[in-house]
């Protein structure tokens, strides 16, 4: 069954955000819908995720409290809303009260991602959780978007599968990412690819898909050394497949921690795709991520007071951040160049395309700004740590 707290692990609402209604995350999602105008009651069922986009925010009589309301009578999961200039400018508090109170979640996006991502992998995570005929998708679904966990009825599924689950296990995601629509992707060769990898070094696997997304739990073998290296060699064999086949399309697999037991597969699954989305979001060199390899990129990602966030971020690059805005520069970008590059002016001029001397110009500008001298290690450690808070908030 898919839910709504299942939206946030989709690739395409990496940059989502849930405002209020956190109560009715459990609230079960049978399809999306998304209104021309506000007379849409007719055509809802119950049970379907609101999308309010264009169409029914340029309708004249646009209310979006009355929509909200109008959702909730009509027994709907909850809703995303796109915001921006062009779109949803401003939530009103009552409105955060009402959902709250409801437990209808409301979640936010930018206007500008595309909805037909969003459509396309939430039709295809609703389809896996209703349609899971194969035994490893019906194990891998229940471990991915269970709300609890059987574990003596998971037991029973992993050995009828002809998985052994004692022992340390870990999950992954792999999404296969491209700038175009993709179409006519050999899902099941890849598949059968991992499990070859996989059998010719005595690895325990078992797989399913999502949407774009490969996943997997296997058994970690009794040295971490060995266990890495049948990640990497696996990934090789697969990325070496798709690069001869599919010039514009890309690998990039998170893996999460390993657990003993299947209690926990869940986090497991949550850290891999946590991987895949920070990678995306702060892009990162590489292609395979470790959970406990993303380091400070977890901790900022996880800490709880978006509040203190934000107000780092402010106090540290906000003065940088709005002359950027008044005077159409690039000064955040340069500044990340260079501290990235260990206060290298030329890697960080070769890396931004830039002349050294313009790279150098715009250095002393941040410095002129900022009163700070980026010689000093304490201040250089500062303004990272607020460029990944800026990221990953």
């Amino acid at each position: 069954m898919f839910q709504c707290k299942d939206l946030l692990t989709l690739p395409s609402m990496a940059k989502a955000r849930i405002i209020a209604g956190k109560s009715g995350l459990s609230n079960r999602i049978r399809w999306v819908y998304k209104p021309e105008n506000m007379n849409f009651a007719k055509w809802v069922k119950g049970q379907e995720l609101l999308i309010i986009s264009t169409p029914v925010i340029q309708s004249k009589d646009f209310d979006l409290q009355a929509v909200i309301k109008k959702a909730k009578k009509l027994d709907m999961a909850g809703a995303l809303l796109l915001v921006g200039d062009k779109y949803i400018a401003s939530i009103d508090s009552t409105i955060i009260s009402y959902s709250n109170l409801n437990d209808f979640p409301i979640f936010v996006i930018s206007g500008e991602i595309p909805l037909v991502d969003i459509f396309e992998e939430i039709g295809h995570a609703i389809a896996y959780n209703k349609d899971s005929d194969v035994l490893s998708d019906d194990i891998l679904s229940g471990i991915i978007f269970g709300k609890d966990i059987n574990i003596e009825a998971f037991s029973i599924k992993f050995e009828e599968a002809g998985y052994d689950i004692n022992g340390n296990n870990r999950m992954f995601m792999i999404n296969i990412h491209s700038d175009n629509k993709i179409e006519n992707f050999d899902y099941d060769f890849i598949m059968n690819k991992l499990r070859d990898s996989f059998a010719q070094n005595n690895g325990s696997l078992i797989l399913s898909r999502y949407a774009n997304n490969i996943v997997g739990c296997f058994n970690c073998l009794e040295n971490a050394d060995d266990t890495h290296g049948l990640i990497n060699q696996s990934y090789e064999a697969l990325s070496e497949y798709v690069q001869g086949r599919y010039t514009d399309i890309k690998l990039v697999m998170g893996i999460g921690r390993e657990y003993n037991g299947i209690s926990h597969l869940q986090k497991s699954f949550t850290e891999a795709s946590r991987c895949v989305i920070l990678s995306e979001k702060i892009q990162l060199n590489g292609s395979v991520f470790w959970y406990e390899e993303m380091g400070i990129y977890n901790l900022f990602s996880e800490f709880g007071d978006k509040k203190l966030i934000q107000d780092f971020v402010d106090s540290t690059l906000g003065i940088i951040i709005d002359y950027d805005k008044e005077n159409n520069t690039n000064l955040l970008q340069t500044l990340k160049a260079y501290l990235w590059n260990n206060n290298s002016l030329l890697h960080a001029s070769e890396q931004l395309f830039t002349h050294r001397n313009t790279v150098k110009y715009r250095i002393q500008r941040i410095t002129e700004l900022t009163g700070r001298n980026f010689d000093d290690a304490m201040t250089r450690l500062e303004f990272m740590n607020a460029l990944i808070c800026l990221e990953v908030r």
